[in-house]
């Protein structure tokens, strides 16, 4: 039988942390897909960072393919989609099984792709929806629902400031020596 993720509930700072962490490791895969999308369609691999950076900043002073562009998008997309991950953990706070889990893991981020692409990057950015196909767009947050979730059966149970205690150590002095071993 299919059981909540862990005995324990954990707080709301555990939760966050977790999605946060969650969030961000799912958004490579968000992009590595987007990515590979992009390749196929005969474009760079980068395409999505560059299409992030010009649709939040303004890129008068920067020339086409510059760094600063890239490393910008790609954390554009990194915090964008740790928030969100943060705001998933939140939203079901453990109270569900872990293939139910993954099933509105992907259903969140389909239903964030859809919200994005139909009312904020309409309205906000209308040419991210010109180079974007819709199927990669799709694809690519089914693979971060998916990941975000699995990576969210695994995050620990409780975060605290302190540390594990350390295991006693045996002093090898108290251990009878073995016969023929001078050493100990």
């Amino acid at each position: 039988m299919d059981t909540p993720t862990d005995a324990a509930p954990r707080s709301t700072q555990a939760l966050l942390l977790a999605g946060l962490g969650a969030g961000t490791l799912a958004a490579f895969a968000l992009l590595a897909w987007m990515g590979v999308a992009a390749v196929t369609n005969g474009r760079s691999f980068w395409t999505p960072e560059y299409l992030a950076f010009r649709a939040v900043f303004d890129s008068s002073g920067l020339r086409a393919g510059d760094n600063l562009q890239l490393a910008s998008g790609l954390a554009v997309y990194v915090a964008a989609y740790g928030a969100l991950g943060g705001i998933f953990a939140l939203l079901v706070r453990d109270r569900l099984p872990r293939f139910r889990l993954l099933v509105a893991g992907v259903l969140f981020a389909v239903c964030w792709d859809y919200l994005a692409s139909g009312v904020v990057w309409r309205e906000f950015e209308p040419a991210l929806l010109r180079f974007h196909g819709e199927n990669a767009t799709l694809g690519a947050h089914i693979v971060y629902g998916y990941v975000l979730a699995r990576l969210l059966t695994r995050a620990p149970v409780e975060l605290s400031g302190t540390a594990a205690p350390a295991p006693d150590p045996a002093p090898a002095a108290s251990q009878p020596a073995e016969p023929g071993n001078p050493t100990g």
